[in-house]
């Protein structure tokens, strides 16, 4: 199996073909969208790659810890981003609570790359290790939507790291999500789907892929775009 480079989401976002950078920078628009952050915070960011999105909930959280079991994208995101307020750890998604307790918990288009025998308990975990009141905001790619023909095309032209069946390996719908995390205990606050047309219309304006992408941000929430995101609450 093609391995995911320790850099590869920095390199996505900064240095990749026009929709592939707007696709990884939508992640952190839809944080803004979602209104999660807030000072005061300790935030996890579960399966955090090269930081990217770590180094974002650094600039509005008090605290925030990255973990991810590749250790080149932990030694990537600490020589890149770390600091006294944000820290990465070698640690897979089901230790997530030795690393701490949290306010807040990201956990973007990671699940898909986990056993389905392991996705209710990665979600148990996060439920453990979060506190009271606290926030879980997820991203995985939707299977009801034109994914999976986009993910045949990545992997028929080698665009990324092969996908299906070696680093996907779990599918998600709006609803068996729902069910697996109210099953952990989470109640879901928002669920749609977002990166529709938008991020492939980067490459022609950005301009107007982000007018797009705005307009998908409430569209999604009633028809099927590539990426499911829910936000969900430890109720108290």
């Amino acid at each position: 199996m093609e391995s995911i480079p320790g850099d590869y989401q920095f390199k996505a976002i900064n240095y990749g073909r026009p929709a592939q950078r707007f696709w990884h920078s939508a992640k952190i628009r839809l944080l803004e969208h979602l209104q999660v952050t807030q000072s005061g915070q300790t935030a996890l960011d579960a399966g955090c790659g090269s930081g990217v999105v770590s180094h974002y909930l650094a600039g509005k959280c008090d605290k925030v810890i990255g973990i991810d079991a590749s250790q080149e994208a932990i030694e990537f995101a600490t020589s890149k981003f770390g600091s006294s307020t944000l820290s990465f750890h070698n640690a897979n998604l089901q230790s997530a609570s030795s690393v701490g307790n949290f306010d807040l918990i990201i956990c973007f288009e990671v699940l898909e790359h986990l056993e389905p025998a392991q996705v209710q308990g990665v979600l148990n975990e996060f439920f453990t290790s979060a506190k009271n009141g606290a926030k879980l905001c997820i991203t995985v790619p939707n299977s009801r939507s034109l994914w999976p023909f986009i993910e045949w095309i990545l992997d028929t032209f080698h665009l990324v790291p092969k996908l299906k069946n070696e680093q996907h390996l779990s599918h998600f719908n709006r609803s068996n999500l729902v069910k697996m995390l109210q099953k952990s205990g989470w109640k879901v606050d928002q669920i749609g789907t977002f990166n529709g047309v938008a991020p492939f219309l980067a490459g022609i304006s950005v301009k107007v892929a982000r007018r797009v992408e705005r307009m998908e941000f409430y569209l999604g929430r009633f028809i099927p775009l590539n990426l499911i995101y829910c936000a969900a609450k430890k109720e108290m």
